[in-house]
């Protein structure tokens, strides 16, 4: 059944001990997502494998406390966060779970107890919706964590539409964070081997 942003916060209330599952390789706007929504409900925030790059560096500077390959057994309640397919999650078993996406489709809201999928360039501006709706703070670490979200998942902005800006300088306001700040983490991200042989080549 699909929700509005406030009976998704809502619902959440229901359980205890929530797992914020996100897909392999996860990206920030995952871990964003999840580490989000767990600042302001409560859980966990668990990665199927690991994440990329510049995930694990948003991890690492912000101290976000993630569980590697979790058992869904171990906890109350799966919220699947930024996946739009079984397979992304390596076909792990979902029994109890719900699901928060942006993706044009999803293929796991059919057996979800419920869900919020909505069309948008991130599923962190969706949970930016949640926090607005319910009048949730937005602190320095989860502000920092968004627009990383949102500026990998848009391409650096190439794909951003109005609302995605509008989003974004709203999480400023909200969270004090300078623009600057998120930029310069993102430079910190160590290029993969292969970029740095390219680059020697080039030269």
């Amino acid at each position: 059944m699909q929700v509005d942003e406030a009976e998704f916060f809502n619902r959440l209330l229901d359980y205890q001990n929530i797992l914020y599952l996100c897909h392999r390789n996860a990206d920030p706007d995952a871990v964003s997502s999840a580490f989000a929504l767990s600042e302001a409900v409560g859980g966990t925030v668990g990665l199927v494998d690991s994440c990329n790059r510049v995930a694990s560096v948003l991890v690492d500077k912000l101290g976000i406390e993630v569980v590697e390959k979790p058992n869904l057994s171990d906890y109350g309640f799966v919220v699947v966060v930024d996946t739009s397919t079984k397979a992304q999650l390596n076909d792990l078993e979902l029994t109890n779970y719900c699901v928060i996406d942006h993706h044009t489709t999803t293929a796991l809201t059919e057996n979800a107890e419920f869900y919020l999928h909505r069309n948008a360039t991130s599923t962190v501006e969706i949970v930016y919706d949640i926090l607005k709706s319910i009048g949730a703070p937005i602190t320095r670490r989860v502000g920092i964590g968004m627009i990383t979200g949102i500026i990998t998942d848009t391409g650096h902005f190439k794909h951003a539409g109005m609302e995605t800006f509008r989003t974004v300088a709203n999480i400023i306001e909200a969270s004090g964070v300078e623009y600057g700040e998120v930029l310069d983490i993102m430079a910190a991200t160590p290029q993969d081997i292969s970029m740095r042989i390219a680059i020697l080549k080039a030269a």
